[in-house]
């Protein structure tokens, strides 16, 4: 029986730490903002507690 992750609420996706959810980055080279690398944009990114599914095995 899994339970709700705790971490998304059962959505399987949290906001991105990378870029706060912001989906920009500043560029490496100083040329104003890049896409972020880990979200691509999206501003959100499976979550690492569940992996995406949204639910947690229960023990």
């Amino acid at each position: 029986m899994a339970t709700t992750c705790s971490t998304c609420a059962g959505k399987g996706v949290t906001t991105c730490r990378k870029c706060y959810g912001s989906g920009k980055m500043d560029h490496p080279a100083g040329y104003g903002e890049t896409m972020c690398d880990a979200c691509d944009g999206d501003r959100e990114v499976d979550c690492a507690r569940c992996e995406g599914t949204g639910e947690l095995a229960s023990a």
